[in-house]
């Protein structure tokens, strides 16, 4: 379908490319009918009239019921010049919300790369209202704020207001829902991003089929349960181009077991964007569309492909195997390499074939350090020759110099006692004595390397040595250890069926013996309580005996308690009768 036939816009049969054409709304009225004022990008499929202001994209107004003659977001025209941005609506008759600023449109364009006409479609507004402030002094500020409108069945749900500092905030009780839902119901594609910003990215690029997942990376996913029958039932592919980072990553993941991995497609943006906005800002359209194209299935873990394996193929089938790693020892090399890169793993492997491998890797190590030594000796006896040679030239010049040359300057200087000649003299001198130390320090150096030759050999023969006894061990030792082992591993075997058989037998006599002590007392306990009465005659003296003593005490105390009644009428009746005493004597 040719969505800009649907405007009214003539390409003269071209699908790709830029190209200029007469505008279908202004030309009627032009009187240059051969001016073609109307831009038209046939790949990003946006327009611009450069007469009436005009413009939009026709991937966004095609399908949506516009036709030719329809009300057209148009640049404000004033005095013969054309602006650059249009003003936005009123959503929905929303009273917070009024048009976005020129500030606005403008920083929407040049910085994030929106054109003016997406921001109408999409319905993002202004608004000044209180935001909350974050750092030190936490509260809430009013401030001018973006605002994003999330509608469903056209109706507006629910409002994200963003200001500059990138704080959010959605009306307080409304429905979470995505936004730009509406758009995705019919489609048999969709693209789910995480930002508002992103979804109008898509926008941008002609794909509406873009809803931005609400509160971000977030975990809460009840919506996709509300929604999930639907607008997503039906799709075929359902593209996920989250953010690249954890949070990002981990939604990926959530809405693919969700949604189905198999109509899943993963959109990456490369490493050194994070988004589908940073994309479309850095690359421009077609990246980013590039980017949907070539989006993958999501792959399950630990499963792979055969383009996976192609390079490793390819190299194997052009180059074949590759030889082995040489050691530097020529007898060696013709029988022996090594291969690198390969690791042999055995759960089963007992400890001789473990000492074995490190003695082998010891072995290889010393071979090396062998073949280095015997570099080592030749390199320093070729040193130490060219030292003599130079010792020995230094002192016949040196000597030379001295009979000659030092001795007619100082004959020449006794002569003419000029003080020029004498100090050409003595700097000669200097010179001399000066050289004399340079060969006396290769005379020490040499004795390094006299000393070097012997010592290098000793080192080479200790390994030769370890070498011939790792050989012997690996040959001799080893095999032994091995037959040892399995010896070993039958006594140990035949001691463990030894013990568990022994440990049976001891069961069962210690199973006989407990049995029978039992029984023995279980008969004689059941037998001597059965010829027990109900109650035991010790009992019944000891309760008799408490009985009577109990009675006996009572009796005392009985006893004591009149005695004790009868002291105490008479001691009442002396004190009754002194207090009457005491009054009388009073009254007289």
């Amino acid at each position: 379908m040719d969505r800009f036939k649907e405007l009214g816009i003539d390409t003269h049969g071209r699908t790709s490319g830029k190209m200029k054409t007469k505008c279908p709304w202004c030309h009627a009225q032009r009187t240059d009918k051969r001016d073609k004022s109307l831009s038209v990008n046939l790949d990003t499929k946006l327009y611009l009239c450069h007469y009436c202001g005009a413009h939009g994209s026709a991937a966004i107004y095609a399908g949506k019921g516009r036709k030719l003659g329809d009300p057209l977001v148009k640049f404000p025209t004033a005095t013969g010049s054309n602006s650059s941005c249009p003003p936005t609506e009123k959503p929905h008759g929303d009273p917070e919300q009024g048009a976005l600023t020129q500030k606005q449109i403008e920083w929407c364009r040049d910085v994030r790369h929106i054109p003016p006409e997406v921001l109408v479609e999409a319905g993002v507004a202004f608004a000044s209202i209180s935001m909350p402030i974050s750092g030190k002094e936490k509260g809430w500020e009013k401030r001018d704020c973006l605002c994003f409108n999330f509608f469903e069945n056209g109706e507006l749900v629910n409002t994200k207001f963003r200001d500059s500092q990138k704080h959010f905030k959605l009306r307080q009780g409304a429905r979470t829902i995505p936004y730009n839902i509406d758009a995705i119901r019919d489609t048999p594609e969709c693209i789910l991003v995480e930002g508002e910003f992103d979804a109008l990215s898509y926008m941008a690029v002609g794909r509406t089929d873009v809803i931005s997942v609400p509160n971000g990376a977030n975990s809460q996913l009840d919506w996709l349960d509300e929604l999930s029958e639907s607008h997503f039932e039906q799709k075929q592919v359902i593209y996920l181009s989250v953010d690249t980072d954890r949070k990002g990553r981990e939604l990926c993941r959530e809405l693919s077991r969700r949604l189905g991995v198999d109509r899943c497609r993963i959109v990456t943006y490369g490493e050194a964007y994070k988004d589908a906005n940073e994309l479309l800002v850095a690359e421009g359209p077609d990246a980013l569309l590039k980017a949907l194209e070539d989006a993958p299935i999501p792959r399950l873990e630990g499963t792979f492909t055969a383009e996976d394996l192609r390079e490793g193929l390819h190299q194997l089938f052009e180059e074949g195997y590759t030889s082995g790693v040489e050691l530097g020892i020529p007898n060696l090399d013709e029988i022996m390499r090594l291969e690198t890169g390969r690791v042999l793993s055995d759960s089963g492997e007992n400890i001789a074939c473990k000492i074995a491998r490190e003695l082998e890797q010891h072995q290889v190590t010393l071979l090396k350090d062998v073949a280095m030594f015997d570099q080592m000796y030749e390199l320093n006896l070729k040193y130490y020759k060219e030292l003599t040679m130079y010792i020995l030239a230094g002192k016949k010049r040196l000597a030379e110099v001295r009979s000659t040359e030092l001795e007619a300057l100082r004959k020449k200087a006794e002569q003419t006692g000029l003080a020029e000649d004498a100090q050409a003299y003595n700097d000669l001198v200097n010179l001399c004595n000066r050289f004399e130390k340079k060969l006396h320090d290769l005379e020490l150096t040499r004795m390094v390397s006299v000393q070097m030759g012997p010592q290098t050999r000793l080192l080479q023969n200790n390994d030769t040595l370890m070498i011939e006894k790792i050989q012997s061990s690996l040959v001799n030792t080893i095999p032994l250890w091995k037959s040892q082992m399995v010896l070993s591993l039958g006594l140990e075997h035949s001691r463990q069926a030894t013990a568990a058989q022994s440990a049976v037998t001891n069961m069962t006599n210690q199973l006989l013996q407990k049995n029978a002590e039992m029984l023995h007392m279980g008969t004689v306990e059941a037998a001597r309580e059965s010829e027990r009465g109900i109650v035991d005659l010790e009992t019944l003296q000891h309760t008799n005996q408490q009985l009577i003593a109990t009675l006996d005490e009572v009796m005392d105390i009985q006893t004591q308690g009149a005695q004790k009644r009868r002291e105490a009428e008479v001691e009442l009746q002396r004190i009754e009768g002194e207090l009457k005493q005491k009054l009388l004597e009073l009254r007289g």
